[in-house]
């Protein structure tokens, strides 16, 4: 958990990448684990670490 967040923080890879560089079957399953552990998506995981709340991204 300690990685995705690094790599979801400082990197420049996507989710898909992330989850396939941890050894995630898929990137639905990496989604569901980062969501149960976190209580937030890897995507609203990064948008809030680097200062950008979900609220100020285009719907």
């Amino acid at each position: 958990m300690l990685e995705a967040k690094r790599l979801l923080a400082h990197g420049d890879e996507t989710a898909a990448q992330i989850s396939d560089h941890l050894g995630f079957v898929t990137t639905s399953q990496f989604n569901k684990y980062f969501m149960q552990r976190t209580g937030r998506s890897p995507i609203d995981f990064r948008r809030e670490i680097r200062g950008q709340a979900t609220s100020e991204w285009p719907t």
